[in-house]
């Protein structure tokens, strides 16, 4: 058996466990968006996110294809070698277009989210917004040398470069984007604490959120340096890496919506915070954080947490 041969099947194994707990998390995803945790009925229309539920079952139909199209190249390669041909070739062509639409879907919605934080700042997301659409122009350009691969059977160098840019544009965009949100979140729930009375030492839901932020941005992020670490090596460990981004999508991405929705949840049972002055502060507001010449929209914690 080949090197690439092994590695082709580590990465249908690796794909396939990682797709179980991608499965669970989508079902809980799914929970959160559209059924009401206090009654377990479904939520009034208004109430879902659409756009939330329009990209997870998006990430499902996409990883899942993912998937099958992983098990159909390894039965072509090794249940019926005698029966694979050119035309088989077309899975090899597909099965990345899909990672990177799966890419796109994520870095749009963390594109979305920068801005709604930001209180829909289009200076603080021009950059992430720029970073995207020059990875659609790179995947498109992508696809279209993959073409030759059709015929030749072996991928060209115009390819390889498109690829890795991709990756790198990818990267860049998720550093970006979560930390100048992590940032954000930090400096409201700061500020909040000068005016109230909770202990500094207590996770505060704002504290919360930050954190999931940031956590499920790393585990994406770290899974799209080594591919391009791999990549620039060469080494067919990519392969197995490949199945792991593909899966890491999906699941950051739920995990953001489910532990934030619980987090939600939990901010609306917390009492009022009492002002230093007399009045009570019953939400949580992203007010105050930028210079007076560039005031941003005052949301209360809920409302942003509605977004994610």
């Amino acid at each position: 058996m080949s090197s690439l041969a092994a590695f082709l099947i580590v990465e249908l194994f690796v794909e396939s466990a990682l797709y179980g707990l991608y499965l669970s998390t989508f079902i809980f995803c799914l929970r959160a968006l559209l059924l009401s945790k206090s009654t377990s009925t479904f939520k009034p229309l208004r109430q879902i996110n659409y756009l939330m539920l329009a990209v997870a079952l998006a990430l499902f139909i996409v990883g899942t294809l993912n998937l099958l199209l992983g098990l159909m190249r390894n039965l072509h390669l090794f249940a019926f070698p005698m029966q694979t041909d050119t035309k088989d070739k077309w899975i090899d062509i597909v099965k990345p277009i899909s990672v990177n639409i799966q890419t796109l879907l994520a870095d749009g919605v963390l594109t979305y989210r920068c801005w709604i934080v930001y209180g829909k700042s289009v200076l603080v997301a021009l950059f992430p917004a720029f970073l995207w659409a020059m990875t659609v122009v790179l995947v498109s350009l992508n696809i279209i040398a993959t073409q030759e691969y059709l015929h030749t059977g072996v991928r060209t160098e115009r390819a390889y470069i498109l690829g890795l840019t991709t990756l790198a544009m990818t990267i860049t965009l998720n550093i970006y984007a979560t930390s100048v949100i992590a940032l954000r979140i930090w400096l409201v729930n700061r500020q909040t604490k000068r005016i109230s009375t909770t202990s500094v030492s207590q996770l505060t839901p704002l504290r919360t959120i930050m954190r999931i932020v940031i956590e499920s941005g790393l585990m994406y992020t770290l899974a799209s340096i080594c591919s391009l670490a791999a990549s620039i090596a060469k080494s067919n460990v990519v392969f197995p890496i490949s199945a792991v981004m593909s899966m890491t999508v999906g699941i950051a991405f739920n995990l953001i919506i489910i532990r934030i929705a619980r987090t939600k949840e939990a901010s609306e049972t917390l009492p009022a915070l009492p002002h230093p002055q007399g009045p009570q502060m019953t939400e949580l507001r992203f007010r105050g954080m930028c210079s007076r010449s560039n005031p941003l929209e005052s949301q209360p914690v809920n409302e942003v947490a509605g977004h994610f």
